[in-house]
């Protein structure tokens, strides 16, 4: 028995040794991924949002994902130490973005995705090309069965085919950027600025025909022939030394030198252009969306050239300037000024898409887009007010590039009466007791201001003088608590501004640190108009009257009040009341020459009043003059 015992004793004793000492296989490792890349339209802002979603050998997703974003202007993004088990991923950015046609940035978010085959670590670069081909890619891998590496080069060729772009590909789409200096660089370059130059531009615009293109080569693998018409009238007329200038200046700004090959010319002269320019149709819809934009884009002009006002009739101390900008703050502008450029472009791409508007709704099918016209001519007539003020004889170009491929500068006596003839005939059927809104605020009233400054420009004091009564007896403007003048409420006295809510305007860096003055920048005040009546009165030898408007405008800011002066020391008194009380809104440095006192005061030289015209522009355009003295 005993015996038995100790034999099963054993057993048990060498089982539990033999299972102690079997090992449980260890989990293989998930390898962790490192991945990089760029993402450029243009350029992406930093802080666009990247997604990347893995995909399993068919192209489908597996349901994991990653977030990053990007990390600078540049559009760079990184992900660290993800872990994934398979080697394909869709990349999906979303973002604002440089726009190198219009040299500005995006007023609206874009989205551009990539399909990639990714290692443990990769680089994988997002752009147009990507984008536009990324479907066809998926459609086949999935239904016609190829291998990834095969699909990608043939979706590539036929996108590159469908484009009628002869230039072939030596890299992978998603190995290319803009800043390589190479052909194939040149081509994304080429297809980017086309697909920007269409001439109803708006972020939502050029996405519907990314959609478009992208879905026909997704189908069969080419685009029919009103994609490639209206592909090739964008090319129409389109400037690639402007283009190039603008990227290398823009990644210049943000510190990395970038070489553009002259391929870039050859590619986009090589599209051939139709006959007939193709201007797509819009509806009633697309064309209030476009007309938001470009409230958007009127707006950022305001912007650039409030931080103009601001340098140049400075009524603060400036310090820490980039290069630009401190050249208008020494009144020492040069032509190659990078800022003068800026302001220039942005004006006239506000006055191409006002254009376009106005060609789209000769007649209006509804309140809202005959409401939308009207707002229109009243945004074209503030920025050519500024046109001639900065710059004197300036194009007023039809934006017809067929009939008139480059505009001829025109006497600004002649644009100043083409514009107050508009804004009368306009006005003349608009009440201010039922004022045209829109999202900038009271509309009519802003179009009365803009008469009242025109007529004071050219010397019409009293037809300024009965437009500002008629802004005076609407009774619903008035001179708001210092406390209340920038804030958007019904305590300001905002004739039409803009809200923080609205879009991407008055907020860059350099207008933040430059030119803000509170929540809601004005684009006119209350303020404004009652100094215009002060000077308006005084031009007239009205002085009592003059003297009694100014007092008001002192009163509330708890200035003791002057008596009848002469002309000369209303001036003074006038000119104190526009710099400090609406300085760095635009309106001082333009008072200044108004009242003949620009140069004692900022103690530049005559031609110094003006600026020059852009040497970007002068090399374009051989019919421009530069101003006098530069």
């Amino acid at each position: 028995m005993n015996k038995y015992l100790l034999i099963i004793l054993s057993l048990l004793i060498l089982g539990c040794s033999k299972s102690k000492t079997e090992l449980i296989p260890e989990p293989t490792p998930q390898k962790k991924h490192q991945v990089t890349g760029f993402v450029e339209k243009g350029p992406f802002l930093q802080g666009s949002k990247v997604t990347l979603i893995e995909l399993d050998n068919n192209l489908a997703p597996t349901g994991k994902t990653y977030e990053t974003t990007t990390t600078n202007d540049m559009g760079a993004f990184e992900f660290k130490d993800i872990v994934l088990s398979s080697a394909y991923a869709k990349f999906s950015i979303d973002g604002f973005y440089f726009d190198e046609v219009r040299n500005t940035l995006s007023t609206s978010r874009i989205i551009l995705t990539s399909i990639a085959k990714i290692g443990e670590i990769a680089k994988v670069n997002v752009n147009l090309l990507t984008h536009l081909e990324s479907n066809r890619i998926v459609k086949l891998v999935k239904t016609d069965k190829l291998d990834f590496a095969a699909a990608k080069k043939q979706a590539s060729t036929e996108l590159l085919a469908g484009l009628d772009i002869k230039q072939n590909l030596t890299k992978e789409t998603d190995e290319l950027s803009l800043t390589d200096g190479t052909k194939d660089a040149a081509v994304l370059m080429a297809i980017s600025a086309v697909m920007l130059n269409n001439p109803v531009h708006t972020d939502a615009s050029l996405s519907e025909f990314l959609s478009k293109i992208s879905t026909q080569l997704e189908n069969t693998g080419t685009l029919d022939e009103s994609i490639k018409t209206t592909f090739k009238s964008y090319a129409s007329r389109i400037d690639p030394e402007r283009i190039k200038a603008n990227l290398i200046a823009r990644y210049k700004t943000l510190g990395k030198e970038v070489n553009v090959l002259d391929d870039l010319k050859s590619i986009i002269g090589a599209i051939e252009v139709p006959d007939i320019i193709i201007v797509p149709e819009l509806s009633d819809t697309e064309i209030i969306t476009f007309g938001t934009a470009i409230l958007n884009r009127y707006a950022q002009f305001i912007e650039k050239y409030d931080i103009y006002d601001a340098l140049y009739a400075p009524n603060k101390v400036h310090t820490s300037l980039s290069s630009s900008f401190t050249q208008f703050y020494n009144h020492s502008v040069s032509l190659q000024n990078l800022e003068v450029y800026n302001l220039w472009a942005q004006a006239y791409q506000t006055l191409a898409s006002v254009n376009e508007v106005m060609k789209k709704t000769k007649n209006p099918s509804s309140a809202k887009i005959n409401e939308l016209r009207k707002s229109m001519v009243i945004l074209r007539a503030h920025v050519y007010y500024l046109l001639t003020d900065t710059w004197g004889n300036v194009p007023v170009p039809k934006f017809d590039f067929i009939l008139e491929p480059l505009a001829k500068p025109q006497a600004k006596e002649e644009t100043r009466t083409q514009n107050i003839a508009e804004l009368n005939t306009l006005l003349a059927s608009e009440n201010l007791s039922t004022p045209l809104n829109n999202t900038l605020g009271n509309m009519t009233a802003l179009g009365y201001g803009l008469l009242v400054k025109y007529e004071m420009l050219t010397g019409q004091y009293a037809s300024a003088k009965q437009h500002l009564a008629k802004l005076e007896n609407a009774g619903f403007f008035k001179l708001a608590l210092p406390e209340n003048k920038f804030v958007n409420s019904a305590d300001n006295e905002t004739l039409a501004g803009y809200g923080t809510n609205l879009g991407p305007a008055f907020a860059s860096p350099a207008f933040v640190a430059i030119a803000k003055k509170g929540t809601y920048p004005s684009i006119m005040r209350a303020t404004e108009i009652v100094l215009l009546q002060a000077e308006a009165e005084m031009q007239l030898g009205n002085l009592t009257a003059a003297a009694s408007y100014l007092n008001k405008v002192r009163a509330r800011n708890s200035k003791p009040a002057i008596a009848q002066s002469t002309k000369e020391e209303l001036i003074k008194f006038l000119l104190e009341e526009y710099k400090e009380d609406l300085g760095m809104e635009g309106v001082y440095l333009s008072a200044l020459k108004r009242l003949g006192k620009a140069e004692t005061i900022l103690g530049i030289p005559a031609f110094r009043k003006i600026l020059p015209i852009p040497q970007t522009e002068m090399n374009l355009n051989p019919f421009i003059v530069q101003n006098p003295g530069y």
